[in-house]
C-alpha cells in the first residue's frame, strides 16, 4: 500500500511499503537451499520492501530492503539491510555472473525447459522481494515471472536498488515483444500486469529476451 505520511516531500514521491513479505516462510521457517547458494525457504527469503517513486514520471528513485533473518550465532538472528538511490548505493560493483535464474515454483514449465536449454541454471525460491534481492547481491543473474502474481509494493524498493546498479526491472510481455519497458508506479494500478524481468547486467536481459522469443 502507499503509506500516507503527510508532507509536502512525500506526495511528490510517494512510498510503497511491505513490512513483511514471505510471510509463509515467517510462519514456517524450515529452510532450505540450492547449490547456488541460494535459499529456497525459510526465515532467510523474508524480507521488509520499503520503495519510493516519482510521481511525474513514475520510475522508483529510492529503495531500501531489511532482510532481518541472515545470520543466527545460535542465540539470536542478526539482518542485513540494502539501499539505492539514483546517486548512491550500499551495495559493491556488479560481481561476475553466477548463471543462474531464479523462478517462481509455478513458473510456466516451458520457459523454464528454454532458459535450462540455454545454459542457465534454474533456482526456484520464495517471495518476489527475495527473488529480486538474489540479483541485487549476486546470487543471480535475474528473476524471472511471467505471471501477473507481483504487486507494486513487491517490486518499487528493489527496483531502484537495481536501477542505481545499472540494473531494472521489465514488463515481461514487453521484453517479448522486443521493446522491454520499465516497471513504473501510480495510485490506478497495484498489479505488475504483463510479468516482470528483474536483472543486473543488460547483457542477460537480451540473453533472456533471444532465449524466449
Amino acid at each position: 500500500w502507499i503509506d500516507p505520511i503527510g508532507t509536502i516531500i512525500i506526495r511528490k514521491h510517494p512510498i510503497f511499503t511491505l513490512f513483511l513479505d514471505s510471510t509463509a516462510e515467517y510462519i514456517n521457517g524450515v529452510e532450505e537451499v540450492d547449490v547456488s547458494g541460494i535459499t529456497i525457504s525459510g526465515l532467510k527469503c523474508v524480507t521488509v520492501l520499503i520503495g519510493v517513486y516519482d510521481k511525474k514520471s513514475g520510475l522508483p528513485i529510492i529503495g531500501i530492503i531489511n532482510q532481518p533473518f541472515v545470520e543466527n550465532n545460535g542465540k539470536r538472528w542478526f539482518g542485513r539491510c540494502y539501499w539505492g538511490h539514483p546517486s548512491e548505493t550500499s551495495l559493491p560493483p556488479i560481481s561476475p555472473l553466477p548463471g543462474t535464474i531464479c523462478v517462481s515454483s509455478s513458473e510456466d514449465p516451458t520457459v523454464v525447459k528454454k532458459l535450462k536449454e540455454t545454459g542457465y541454471h534454474i533456482t526456484e525460491a520464495s517471495g518476489a522481494g527475495y527473488k529480486i534481492l538474489t540479483v541485487i547481491t549476486g546470487f543471480a543473474d535475474a528473476y524471472v515471472l511471467t505471471k501477473d502474481s507481483t504487486f507494486k509494493w513487491d517490486t518499487c524498493g528493489p527496483q531502484a536498488i537495481l536501477r542505481s546498479l545499472d540494473g531494472d526491472i521489465v514488463v515481461y510481455a514487453s521484453a517479448l515483444d522486443k521493446d522491454p519497458a520499465s516497471v513504473t508506479y501510480g495510485i490506478d494500478t497495484t498489479c505488475n500486469t504483463g510479468g516482470i524481468i528483474a536483472y543486473k547486467d543488460e547483457g542477460v536481459l537480451k540473453d533472456i529476451i533471444k532465449c524466449l522469443t
